[in-house]
């Protein structure tokens, strides 16, 4: 019976102490640079890349669209890292403030760490004005799953949409 009551006790708290996510928003960031892009403004799941934002990456500025996910959290452990995966439906460069991929692809992936117990966490992430290069506008669906400890704990996929070149 001490056995019995010993394992539930640690189910219990297993799954008292399990990373929770609510709240998942993923859209269009309110703010005009990295520093003040607190929160989600306006959810959406197609991204139309205008370049209405500045970005800059290794030094340069570049015109941008700034998107991203918001959510809060509880049971995280300090510290506790998130893997997320992300593939294409067309192949693209991953750019981000200091660096840039020096050939396009469809896969990739990025890491972050939430550093209280819980919370609100935000990642702002932009893309870079480009053209189609056709005289329709080039769409690219993206797919991100993300996982801690080797469960997943959330997923969303968006449409980024870039003008004509006509």
């Amino acid at each position: 019976m001490q056995n019995l009551i010993a394992v539930i006790f640690l189910l219990l708290a297993a799954k008292a102490s399990a990373l929770e996510i609510s709240d998942f928003k993923f859209g269009h960031m309110c703010g005009i640079n990295k520093d003040d892009m607190g929160w989600v403004c306006f959810e959406a799941e197609k991204i139309y890349i205008t370049g209405q934002s500045l970005c800059v990456s290794k030094n340069e500025v570049l015109k941008c669209t700034w998107y991203g996910f918001s959510f809060n959290y509880t049971g995280a452990k300090k510290g506790q890292k998130i893997r997320c995966n992300h593939t294409q439906s067309n192949p693209i460069y991953d750019i981000n403030l200091d660096s840039a991929s020096e050939k396009p692809s469809t896969i990739g992936s990025y890491t972050f760490t939430l550093e209280k117990e819980e919370g609100h966490f935000v990642n702002p992430q932009y893309s870079v004005l480009g053209t189609s290069g056709k005289s329709k506008p080039l769409k690219i669906e993206q797919k991100t799953h993300c996982i801690s400890e080797g469960k997943k704990v959330f997923g969303y996929k968006f449409i980024s949409i870039y003008p004509s070149s006509k």
